[in-house]
């Protein structure tokens, strides 16, 4: 027989058991994410590509004026932190805890933007990056970083954003990464790089300002002429088509799939890889470093479309040159092409 003294030491231990399987559990479920996004890049100009092309810009291992664009953000990073002291940030009701944050950590938060460094990546990598770190937030599209001190960010060598305050609200978030945080469902990085450079402009740092280097469209056009080989994506799939695309001088091109696969799709997704005179392409403009234009598909002779070319940018990283841009079909469906070919 077992005594009531058994039975309860037997329960107790039981209980004990169900206790700490509880607190690992929870542990468990509570730990960080390992791995954030950010956006920095280590960048250098080159003086005999200061003034190329009519206003070809600054060159950011590219000529696309991606590292003149961060320099300038990042010294508006710099001012806004400067300025938007940790007692003076301006938030109300909800966020309360942007002002906690901000309070907490305001030295630390001067001490990273102070030593920040970017590294340029193809766009693919940040896009796999984005995907195995599974956040949604659209900096992290072209930006990431790692949850430690002074860590590099690393940044798409295509990113065409161009409005200086959103880049420097944008590198104040990810700072919020080196401290340790990872992304939440309140967006917290987010509302703190927001309200900084909000409370900035509203003493009187002035981030209007834009880059609006030019080219024309023929020289822009130059940098682009021959054949590269990548990869182009419809926005609403994560399967790359293998493709090469050639460019020529006539404003003609061409453009083949290489897949040998059963469920290959033409280099467009749409229309034919089929050579054709009805093939062609057209630059409009070209500021920032980026191209815009339009570009028809061939389905047959007596079936053409025509749509929209954006944010076309070509860049280089060491012997690698690089081209990106997308393409809006019908002006709806949207199509991402990553290429490259050797210098």
């Amino acid at each position: 027989m077992i005594s009531m003294k058994q039975k309860i030491n037997f329960l107790f231990f039981i209980t004990l058991l169900f206790q700490n399987f509880v607190l690992l559990s929870c542990s468990k479920k509570n730990s960080s994410p390992k791995i954030i996004r950010v956006e920095k890049i280590i960048y250098q100009k080159n003086p005999q590509k200061e003034n190329e092309g009519n206003g070809g810009g600054i060159d950011s291992g590219g000529g696309n004026g991606l590292s003149y664009r961060l320099e300038k953000a990042l010294s508006f990073a710099k001012e806004a932190l400067t300025l938007v002291k940790a007692q003076s940030l301006d938030t109300t009701g909800s966020e309360n805890e942007v002002f906690t944050f901000y309070q907490k950590h305001y030295e630390e938060l001067l001490n990273e933007v102070a030593k920040v460094t970017f590294e340029l990546k193809h766009p693919e990598n940040i896009f796999i990056m984005n995907k195995s770190n599974n956040t949604n937030i659209k900096i992290h599209e072209s930006m990431v970083t790692e949850l430690r001190p002074y860590a590099p960010i690393q940044v798409a060598n295509n990113l065409n954003v161009t409005d200086l305050g959103e880049l420097a609200s944008n590198i104040i978030h990810e700072l919020g990464h080196h401290l340790g945080y990872t992304e939440d469902d309140d967006d917290l990085l987010v509302k703190v790089g927001s309200a900084v450079i909000e409370q900035a402009k509203k003493m009187s740092l002035d981030f209007n300002d834009r880059i609006s280097l030019c080219m024309k469209p023929e020289n822009f056009i130059k940098t682009i002429l021959g054949k590269w080989t990548g990869f182009s994506r419809g926005s609403w799939s994560e399967k790359s088509t293998p493709i090469e695309i050639t460019f020529d001088e006539t404003g003609h091109y061409s453009a083949k799939s290489t897949c040998r696969g059963k469920s290959c799709y033409p280099a467009f997704y749409y229309g034919s890889d089929e050579d054709s005179d009805f093939k062609t392409f057209r630059i409009e403009q070209a500021c920032g470093g980026m191209g815009e234009g339009s570009l028809d598909l061939f389905f047959s002779k007596k079936n053409t479309t025509s749509g929209r070319i954006t944010s076309m940018i070509q860049s280089r990283e060491g012997s690698i040159q690089y081209l990106s841009f997308k393409y809006f079909h019908l002006n709806t469906n949207l199509i991402i092409f990553n290429l490259q070919r050797p210098i």
